[in-house]
């Protein structure tokens, strides 16, 4: 496949040498070469120099990288010069001057041009005498001094010339929106290459298929790509875009039938089992099964194509299984080492087995190679309060939160750690802007209810508590508050019901003993002392890292004012 590259770069084909070296690299980035030869195939100025630093950071004294680096003016001028000094002096020579030659001509034709120029200039004296004589107003030139009406100064807009400046591209905001987070980057990140990158003859109508595709102009792509189509009816990788085009534009039945027109005229093509098991990720609810049938075909028929293991750890978690995810990420390193989308997955492989700070390493790992990724930062958040780092929480969540202020998990997760932080006005403010934005979302209503009895305003906690569950029944956190909630405003019996719901839904000790501790308050206040002493009993039965401390602590002091000393008869005195 190299030396293929090589030809095709030496054939000035370089959109199909740019495709083999981008394989190349797949297989072993470690290679200097192809990092110098990626360069004299990519398109940009930007991405030249990012392959020659990349090149540069393996082979520092490649004299080849070297003179590429100082040509873009990255590099110190060389001490010696990088050819010959006789290769660099040219050979100037002047041109010969010719010779002045003898005007050619009639003479007879100089001769009318003079007799024809003193003709016309008898003609103008004899006119002036003529305005002389007779005064400007009487003499048959007279139209030539009448007057004429002054003109009306206006504006007239002129075109004045500039020179453009250079500037970055979206590094400014419009009026009143949040600088993009582009702008934080001294260069743009290189896009990732398309897998099926094919060279075609009408490569302008293709290119423009692409950057529509870049703009989410999903009908005009397509639109594009069949129009080189008609005229490379066997390319493969046309009919392969057009079914994207569906995919993402969320066109799932068309996608699935593209991709099968393509199994079906090449079962070998391994790009349309990976796009038919996205759709079937993205139907509601996700087919698996069908996902990861096409999944395993993928990978079998090009291992190389690492958006499959990618999709391979995504469909694990979403079966639950995050240490078989974090597997496929694994298998995925040897392909695509230092993956930011990996980078993500790792962090919420480990969330879901309670290693907060194994995510919290990958999540900071994930934000730092993909500044401009909006999930990282809320997934670097959404660690750090797991971890217990509610403070540290609140700078990704904030920024999560100014550029996606649609999006209420942000929301909700920057109230938490507001909350965990001891700045409950900040909390209340992030929630109440999210409601006034149209938003009634779950979450958003049991955080704020929380929050509402936190600041010893259970009426308005049990307001959106009771709306909270009205969307939801069927959830421990909704139920559980909603109890609580009912306890404060004295409403035992309510409380009662809605805690004994929530015993349905409770996963863990933990959650069992936050069920019982509240359930006996109620029955406390019931009157059901009995009833009571069994559920603060129960309390105490449970793990002791399940309890909390002053928990177990009222638990005994309850049940040691509720139980008393059993009496004794008298012993009869003889």
């Amino acid at each position: 496949m190299y030396k293929e590259a090589l030809n095709a770069v030496s054939m000035h084909d370089y959109a199909r040498g740019r495709d083999l070296f981008t394989r190349l690299l797949r297989i072993n980035a470690q290679n200097a070469d192809y990092w110098l030869w990626m360069s004299a195939c990519v398109e940009t100025s930007k991405e030249r120099l990012y392959c020659l630093r990349e090149a540069h950071k393996l082979a520092p004294n490649h004299p080849a990288v070297l003179r590429g680096l100082r040509m873009l003016g990255e590099a110190p001028p060389a001490s010696t010069p990088d050819f010959p000094y006789e290769q660099q002096i040219r050979k100037w020579s002047a041109p010969k001057l010719q010779k002045n030659l003898p005007e050619t001509g009639l003479p007879g034709k100089k001769l009318w041009l003079r007799v024809a120029a003193g003709a016309g200039a008898l003609v103008i004296v004899a006119a002036l005498l003529l305005v002389g004589l007779l005064g400007p107003e009487n003499s048959p030139l007279s139209f030539l001094f009448a007057p004429r009406p002054t003109p009306t100064l206006r504006r007239v807009p002129t075109l004045t010339p500039q020179t453009p400046s250079p500037t970055a591209p979206l590094s400014t905001a419009p009026a009143g929106q949040p600088t993009p987070l582009e702008a934080l980057l001294g260069a743009t990140y290189t896009p990732t290459p398309l897998y099926v990158n094919t060279p075609h003859s009408v490569s302008e109508a293709y290119r423009t298929g692409l950057r529509a595709m870049q703009r989410q102009e999903w009908d005009a792509a397509r639109g594009y790509f069949s129009q080189v189509a008609t005229l490379e009816p066997n390319a493969l990788d046309l009919p392969y875009l057009s079914a994207e085009t569906y995919r993402l534009s969320g066109k799932l039945e068309a996608a699935v039938l593209e991709y099968e027109k393509l199994i079906a005229a090449n079962p070998e093509f391994a790009p349309a089992y990976l796009g038919r098991a996205r759709v079937w990720l993205a139907e509601t609810p996700p087919a698996l099964d069908k996902a990861a049938r096409d999944l395993q075909r993928a990978a079998a028929l090009d291992p190389a194509m690492f958006e499959t293991y990618l999709e391979l750890a995504r469909l694990e978690q979403l079966r639950g299984d995050p240490q078989a995810s974090l597997d496929w990420l694994d298998t995925l390193e040897s392909y695509s080492p230092a993956n930011p989308q990996a980078m993500q997955l790792r962090a919420r492989a480990h969330l879901a087995l309670g290693q907060a700070a194994d995510a919290v390493d990958w999540a900071r790992q994930a934000s730092q190679a993909d500044l401009t990724s909006l999930p990282a930062y809320l997934l670097l958040g959404e660690a750090l309060l797991k971890a217990g780092e509610a403070e540290q929480a609140i700078s990704p969540l904030e920024t999560y939160t100014l550029h996606a202020a649609q999006q209420p998990e942000g929301w909700v997760l920057l109230a938490r750690a507001y909350q965990l932080s001891g700045r409950q006005a900040d909390a209340l403010a992030a929630l109440t802007r999210l409601e006034a934005g149209g938003s009634s979302d779950f979450d958003l209503l049991v955080q704020r209810g929380l929050l509402y009895l936190e600041l010893e305003q259970p009426e308005k906690a049990v307001e959106d508590l009771e709306r909270a569950r009205s969307i939801n029944k069927k959830t421990f956190a909704a139920n559980i508050a909603l109890g609580r909630a009912y306890l404060a405003v004295e409403r035992a019996g309510n409380a009662y019901q809605a805690l004994s719901e929530a015993e349905a839904f409770a996963n863990s000790d933990a959650d069992q003993a936050e069920v019982y501790f509240w359930r006996a308050q109620s029955l406390d206040a019931l009157g059901e002392v009995k009833v009571a002493l069994r559920e603060w009993r129960a309390l105490l039965a449970l793990p002791q890292d399940a309890v909390p401390e002053k928990w177990r602590a009222a638990a005994e002091e309850r049940i040691a004012q509720t139980i008393t000393p059993t009496p004794t008869r008298p012993t009869p005195t003889p």
